[in-house]
Parts: C-alpha cells; structure tokens; sequence
C-alpha cells in the first residue's frame, strides 16, 4: 500500500473533509489534495501527521506478499491493457498470498479498502475473496467487503481461461455466492 492510498482511505474512512485535515494538522489543504492524488510525495514524518490527526496510527510490517489493494491495482492494470489473464493470474497470486499466510498477516493483508479496479465483477470478486479467506480462520472480514458496490446484481462466472465454463452456483464458496461470483473451489486452490 502506498503513502497516497493510506492517507486517503484514513481520511475517507474517517468521513473528515481535507479542510478539516488541514486545519488539524497545519498542512496546507493543496498539499494534502497533491498528496492524495499521488502528485507529491509525502515524507514518513507528514504521513505521520496527517494521520495522527485522523486519530490513526501507520504500523509496518514485514511481508513478501502483496495486500488486496496491490492486488485490485495489478488487476486494474491488467485490465486496462486488455490483459484479462493477466487480471486472473494477479487474482490467483492473492488467493495464493492468502492462504499461505499466517492468521495476522492475512488479516492485515486485507485490512485496506482497495480502490475500484474498474470493473464491477472484479470489485466483488476480491471483496469474495477476502472474506472466504478470513472466514477460513473465523477472522472477521474488513467492513469495506460488505459496501454494496462489491455485490453483483447478475451472477458473474470467474474462469481461467479463453473458455467459461459454468459452475454449479451451490459449488461456490458462499462468500462468492453472496455477491453473485460464481467460481469453482477448485480455482482457489494454492499449487
């Protein structure tokens, strides 16, 4: 995750306006907007206090794998190219990432709110994911999995390859079920 994303979610997450930031943490209101939208780079001392006045503290931890919004980014890069099986091969590696995971870290791995990759299906897909994964471990899942863009009004098949091939609703996992991704369990299977 980068400085751009957690300072933005914080604040978003904390429903505070940037002129209320700026006013909490004496950082000029345009900075704050330039930070958020990745045109200026904030040091770790103003990431700090930027989030200190959202009452949120930045904790590191050591980690190979990427979290879920690395994940939505990677397929929302892959999309826009035109790579859809690039977009599942990103997909597989988080499913992967977090299923080799320790209890922790798998949460913390799927703590942030990615931002939209762009695709409706894809949004759902990853909110599906996560909780299948945290409920593996009778972890709660983050409350931005629940948010209603992340629920599919018609059912979505997830496969592979060039070819769909149908899956039997009742075969999916329920936290795929629930937000209408149909996909095999066999899919998430780590190799």
């Amino acid at each position: 995750m980068t400085v751009t994303s957690t300072v933005r979610t914080a604040r978003r997450a904390a429903g505070v306006r940037q002129r209320d930031l700026a006013l909490r943490t004496g950082i000029a209101e345009s900075s704050l907007s330039q930070i958020e939208r990745g045109h200026r780079v904030a040091s770790t001392e103003t990431a700090d206090r930027i989030l200190a006045g959202l009452g949120v503290r930045l904790v590191a931890y050591r980690s190979r794998a990427g979290d879920v919004a690395d994940a939505a980014r990677g397929i929302s890069d892959r999309l826009s190219a035109g790579n859809a099986p690039g977009a599942v091969r990103r997909f597989v590696q988080l499913a992967d990432d977090l299923d080799h995971a320790p209890a922790e870290e798998r949460y913390l791995l799927s703590l942030t709110e990615p931002s939209t990759t762009g695709a409706e299906t894809w949004d759902a897909a990853l909110a599906a994911l996560v909780q299948h994964r945290l409920e593996a471990l009778s972890l709660p899942a983050p409350s931005w999995t629940d948010a209603p863009e992340r629920f599919l009004s018609q059912e979505w098949i997830l496969s592979g390859g060039p070819y769909v091939v149908p899956v039997d609703a009742d075969e999916a996992p329920p936290a795929f079920r629930r937000r209408g991704v149909l996909i095999d369990p066999s899919f998430l299977e780590s190799v």
